[in-house]
């Protein structure tokens, strides 16, 4: 039997009221604009006005209307109806580029025919799809509609994800580089592969990595790194069919990691001490959620994990040694729960360059608890405490202001140990469409740290007119205003380009493992530039900075300049 038309069956007639108002109003508007056009009849226009009105998202919603053929179209990197990208390199790069394949994306969707239209659904499928780095825009359109059906048109734009690559950064007086082989996109497929060698203060590493977010196509998610170094090396794994979405009811998965490195303690940028750390962590859980309920999705979970560390003398190290702490395991079981607010919005020229963010702006509060034992084979007894929550707490048309804190740490043989508090903040304010103020804040008090959690301040964490890691201590605070320049400047259509000019202050308080020179408040100025580009996949940030000390030391460069890559402005 054939179901009933959903339109003719509103349970309100003040809903289909509205219905009848908002295409009334959407015919007569087009009946007068075809009175002006002399070659066109308004008879001709009102179906297609009907229709139009119908495909407004409220209305669909309203109406009850059922979902009905899903076409997902794919565009390649560049639009080659645009003059400005349709020249000999564009042309190139959608030549050797393979396009998304459709089922990759019609397996993320959280609707499917049949389903009832639901805005919320339609706006959350989106955000799940741009966080895609092979995608670089998505939208989810109404095409059509017809007694109660929509159809609905999924488009998405790829980007450039195969990387060879020869980076180079320098930051705190410090140099690093590599070269790599990356595809985030492999053949079309959504997944990841990549080798790459890299070169940094602390070690010189070669890693193998391979990941897929939407492993066969299905909700479950795998990652797979190993890492060689010349100071050990570092191995993980992890199967998880996450809360993919706000209404999901389950979730479960395992993660399995372990390594070995040597591990520096700094004064003022340079090394002080080593020790060698021995370490891994692993853990199953699973998880339960009633969905998204009035806005808000609660979610509880269990599972068990396990935490080791073990310390020893750095061998061949030409630093002095550090004092080698005891070793420590625990196995525990775990319990957890999680509060989520639907509340997203969409921006642009926030932390990126021309391209769409999605920015949450609501609340998440997580807290979780575990209790180990050496019934459990746990070196000691300890409870283990995480927590975060975050807010924005003052926003308008043009400003935000969002605040976090979180609270981690064990409690064992009856005192907190490495037990941080942590709290940040940040003010933003659209000044324009091309400048932003940036007001940001970060601060963290720690109590008996363990020796490979120490915190630095530097050229590498905030401070960037000092070398790396240049005080130490077990709490520590910065502070930065920056003001944003955003420029229309598109070269080749490939890159975006922006600038900053910024001030820095920061200190270190506490237990310094070393005992390291303390120089109280550090503070700097200094301008940069900032490269982009909506084409890749990368989601990286070209930054080139200089940036002048204030404070410190008479033997620190008193220019600093830095060039890296991150994932924002």
């Amino acid at each position: 039997m054939k179901k009933p038309n959903k339109l003719n069956r509103h349970k309100s007639p003040l809903l289909r009221a509205g219905v009848l108002v908002t295409a009334t109003v959407a015919i007569f508007n087009s009946s007068v604009a075809a009175e002006q056009n002399e070659g066109v009849k308004p008879a001709a226009v009102i179906p297609a006005a009907i229709n139009s009105a119908l495909l407004a998202p409220s209305v669909l919603e309203q109406s009850g209307a059922r979902i009905g053929k899903i076409e997902v179209i794919n565009d390649n990197i560049f639009d080659k109806d645009d003059p400005n990208e349709n020249r000999v390199l564009h042309r190139w790069a959608n030549a050797l580029h393979i396009i998304t394949k459709p089922e990759v994306v019609t397996s993320q969707l959280l609707f499917q025919p049949g389903d009832d239209y639901n805005e919320q659904t339609i706006k959350e499928t989106e955000r799940l799809l741009r966080s895609n780095r092979y995608l670089g825009e998505a939208r989810i359109v109404p095409s059509d509609y017809h007694e109660g059906i929509v159809d609905l048109e999924v488009r998405t734009t790829d980007v450039w994800t195969f990387n060879p690559s020869i980076s180079f950064s320098r930051g705190g007086g410090k140099n690093s580089g590599g070269i790599g082989l990356k595809d985030y996109n492999f053949m079309g497929r959504g997944s990841g592969i990549g080798i790459s060698y890299k070169s940094t203060v602390d070690r010189d590493t070669l890693s193998l990595l391979s990941f897929d977010r939407n492993l066969m196509n299905s909700r479950y998610q795998m990652i797979a790194e190993y890492s060689d170094a010349s100071d050990g090396y570092t191995q993980h794994f992890g199967l998880e069919r996450p809360f993919f979405a706000l209404d999901t009811k389950r979730a479960g998965g395992a993660t399995f990691g372990s390594g070995r490195s040597t591990e520096s303690l700094y004064d003022t940028g340079d090394i002080a001490a080593q020790f060698e750390h021995t370490f891994a962590k692993h853990d199953v859980y699973m998880g339960w959620s009633n969905g998204l309920k009035d806005g808000w999705t609660r979610r509880v979970f269990s599972g068990v994990g396990l935490e080791s560390s073990e310390y020893g003398v750095a061998a061949d190290s030409l630093y002095p040694q550090a004092d080698i702490p005891d070793n420590r395991r625990f196995v525990y079981p775990f319990v957890g729960i999680e509060y989520l607010q639907d509340d997203y919005i969409t921006t642009r020229n926030f932390d990126q360059m021309n391209r769409t963010e999605d920015r949450h702006l609501g609340w998440r509060a997580s807290f979780q608890l575990g209790y180990a034992s050496p019934g459990f084979g746990s070196s000691s007894q300890a409870w283990l405490l995480r927590s975060v929550v975050s807010d924005t707490v003052y926003r308008t048309s043009t400003s935000t202001f969002a605040i976090g804190a979180g609270l981690e740490g064990r409690i064992e043989g009856g005192e907190a140990r490495n037990a941080r508090l942590s709290v940040n903040g940040r003010f933003d304010k659209h000044q324009s469409e091309n400048r932003l103020l940036h007001v940001g804040l970060t601060a963290s008090a720690g109590t008996n740290l363990d020796l490979e959690n120490t915190t630095y301040i530097g050229g590498d964490s905030g401070l960037r007119g000092y070398p790396i890691r240049y005080q130490g201590g077990d709490s520590a605070l910065v502070f930065t205003v920056e003001q944003r320049f955003f420029t229309n400047w598109n070269p080749f259509h490939l890159f975006n380009v922006g600038g900053a000019v910024f001030f820095d202050a920061g200190r270190t308080w506490g237990v310094d493992p070393v005992d390291g020179e303390r120089f109280g408040w550090l503070r700097n100025v200094g301008l940069g530039l900032r490269i982009g580009s909506t084409r890749s996949g990368l989601g990286r940030i070209i930054h080139l900075d200089l940036a002048y000390p204030l404070d410190g030391g008479t033997d620190i460069s008193s220019l600093q300049f830095l060039v890296g890559t991150r994932t924002g402005f």
